[in-house]
This record gives structure tokens, C-alpha cells and sequence, in this order.
């Protein structure tokens, strides 16, 4: 395929049709959104190297077709926590494509969250804010405590610490979802040895959860992802 331009007509394409391959239907206006969101990514790396993936096709399959991958796993209008957000993958796809969900981004990085507020203004997007924090810090909050029906990350970190740094925001019958490479056998593994050490109550235990894989191909591409869905069964005790 030719060099596409980020934000052209085929570019905009490429992702839609991408997303319909996923089983996700996306409209022109929300194409362009994205498109948007992209062309700052791209701009605001030339001086604070935000991403290492800046080619226009790889930015609409590792980028975008990546970050939505989770929608039919979240409920409209549910509260989505995006932790370790970086340039806004998941969060802000995820919100252009499901105008209904509400989300808080959060980064250690100042300059990331910088970004992230300038494509929210850039946008105009609503029901969504961009945090400058960690997970400890924003837990201090009581506001932000058992707040969130999805907590999300991409390539934050490994699975067990992800969840351990989910758990406190997960609300009753709350999800977290971590978008993974795909082998995540190691990872689990170490998952399912934390849950045997539980003790307390509070302690992470799987018997709490319905953990579900998620195995797949992204659209335009033989990269192969995994998403790993831990559903509470019931309320955490905090």
C-alpha cells in the first residue's frame, strides 16, 4: 500500500474499515476525530518523543485499531479509568468512539499529560479529564475509591501489577482490561501465584473474578494481541 497521510481520505478509510473488520462501526466524523488526536501525536513527538510509532499505517493499526479492540467489552456510559495513558491509547480513542463513556487519563509524565490535555481541548470532548498522577496518589481521593466500572491499561506494566493497582478504583461488578502481546502465558502464571497466596480478605484472590482471554489479530496486519477481561464477581471490600 502507498504512504498514506494521517487524516486523508484514505487514511480515515484504512481505520474504518479496520474497525468494521473488528466488528466495531465507526462513522466519517469520528474518523476525523481520531485523525486529530493522530496529527498532534505526530506533531508533539517531533519535540517530546511521545511514541516511538509515528508511520501513518502503523499509527491507524498499533495505535488505533488497537485502543478500540476493548469497546465491545464496555458498557455504554459506563466510567472508564485509563492508567498510564501516555498519548492517549486507549482513553481517547476509546471516548471519540463511545461519546457515552465518561474518562479520567492518568501519567506520571508531565509532558504527557500536557498532550493529553491539548488534544481534549483540540476536540472538545466532554465527560473526560487528564490527571498528572500515579495510582497511589489518585486513590488518596476518596472520590476516585471503588469509582470506576472499567479500568484499562495498554502496555502499562505487567498483568499482576496492573491489577494490584486496579483493584482500589474497580466498582461493584467492575472490569479491568489489560491490552497484552500475544503471549501472556508467563504473565497469568504469576497471576494465578498471587491469588494462591491470598490470605486477607482485601488480598487478590481469582476465586472473585471471571478472568477471560481474548485472543486476536489486528486489522491490516499478523500482529497478534491478547486482552485479558477480569470481571468481579463481587464487591471488593475496601
Amino acid at each position: 500500500m502507498s504512504k498514506l497521510t494521517i487524516g486523508s481520505k484514505k487514511w480515515n478509510q484504512f481505520v474504518i474499515h479496520g474497525a468494521k473488520a473488528m466488528g466495531i462501526q465507526i462513522d466519517p466524523e469520528k474518523a476525523d476525530q481520531l485523525a486529530v488526536h493522530c496529527n498532534e501525536l505526530t506533531q508533539w513527538n517531533q519535540k517530546f518523543n511521545l511514541t516511538k510509532i509515528t508511520e501513518p499505517i502503523e499509527v491507524a493499526v498499533k495505535h488505533v485499531l488497537d485502543s478500540i479492540a476493548p469497546a465491545p467489552f464496555i458498557p455504554n456510559g459506563a466510567s472508564v479509568l485509563d492508567i498510564g495513558s501516555g498519548g492517549g491509547f486507549p482513553g481517547i480513542p476509546l471516548k471519540i468512539i463511545m461519546p457515552s463513556i465518561s474518562v479520567t487519563l492518568i501519567d506520571a509524565s508531565r509532558k504527557k499529560v500536557s498532550f493529553l490535555k491539548h488534544v481534549l481541548r483540540s476536540l472538545e470532548l466532554k465527560k473526560i479529564e487528564a490527571r498528572h498522577t500515579r495510582t497511589e496518589e489518585l486513590i488518596a481521593h476518596q472520590k476516585y475509591a471503588n469509582a470506576f466500572q472499567v479500568v484499562i491499561c495498554r502496555s502499562f506494566s505487567p498483568l499482576d501489577v496492573f491489577v494490584l493497582n486496579a483493584i482500589p478504583f474497580i466498582s461493584e461488578k467492575g472490569v479491568m482490561i489489560a491490552l497484552k502481546g500475544k503471549n501472556v502465558t508467563e504473565e497469568l502464571a504469576l497471576l494465578h501465584s498471587i491469588s494462591r497466596k491470598a490470605k486477607g480478605k482485601n488480598d487478590f484472590n481469582l476465586d472473585n473474578y471471571s478472568l477471560n482471554i481474548q485472543s486476536y489479530a489486528l486489522p491490516h496486519s499478523e500482529i497478534q494481541r491478547s486482552m485479558v477481561i477480569l470481571k468481579q464477581n463481587s464487591g471488593i471490600s475496601s
